[in-house]
């Protein structure tokens, strides 16, 4: 039973004063009830989403694309605990005030074109950017005595400030090479190279390759299975 008054008969309140129970299995600032009665807490985000990807044919066989991005969130917290909730404060408020920005990039030439009728070549160089940004401010305030005014003016005291920010970045620039003859004989090279601000100037940039060869026996002369689509190994 959240409140005294819901107390049984015979139930000792020793001489306490108020509607909240302080002997419920949580702790007494803990009451469930306290807490929903005598606690504020909001929070409110904006969030900012834009996007642009641009194409442009230089050739027949050759075009261009890029894309640019940017995702903005800012978060604000207020939490507000009343003199009942935090009578050793004499009432209290945190104010958190977060901001993130996240902006995004890249380039892309793409090519395609077939040689002879049988000679099938396609293939990619690109650029990628990223960069996050995060600040956020964390504020206490005890001392309000008086609830009606829940704002950091009406404190007493500055209990704490504290904030920081971080950044980070990540580049990368790659390329990408398939070739087919005649849709049977493939092969396809891909690299990328990254770099990011996380690893110190040592260790920041990675090269990493991949390739792949296969056969495409479907397409064969000599392949007459008429229940298999595709087969390649």
């Amino acid at each position: 039973f959240p409140f005294l008054s819901d107390a049984p008969s015979g139930f000792s309140t020793d001489g306490l004063e108020g509607p909240y129970n302080p002997f419920t299995e949580q702790s007494p600032t803990t009451n469930p009830a306290l807490v929903l009665n005598e606690e504020e807490r909001s929070s409110k985000v904006t969030q900012l989403l834009g996007n642009i990807r641009p194409t442009y044919r230089i050739t027949s066989w050759l075009s261009a694309r890029g894309q640019l991005g940017i995702d903005w969130q800012q978060i604000r917290e207020n939490d507000y605990e009343s003199t009942v909730r935090a009578p050793s404060d004499g009432g209290f408020i945190r104010r958190r005030f977060n901001t993130v920005t996240n902006i995004t990039s890249n380039f892309t030439l793409n090519a395609r074109e077939t040689f002879a009728g049988v000679h099938n070549v396609n293939g990619l160089v690109g650029w990628e950017y990223r960069r996050e940004y995060l600040t956020e401010d964390d504020n206490g305030f005890i001392g309000i005595n008086n609830d009606l005014l829940k704002v950091p003016d009406a404190a007493s005291e500055n209990t704490f400030f504290q904030g920081f920010n971080t950044e980070f970045r990540l580049m990368s620039y790659f390329g990408n090479l398939n070739y087919n003859y005649d849709n049977r004989y493939i092969a396809s090279f891909t690299g990328r190279y990254d770099g990011t601000s996380r690893f110190g100037a040592d260790r920041r940039w990675g090269f990493f390759p991949s390739g792949s060869l296969a056969w495409r026996i479907s397409e064969e002369d000599f392949f007459t299975a008429d229940f298999v689509d595709d087969l390649k190994v």
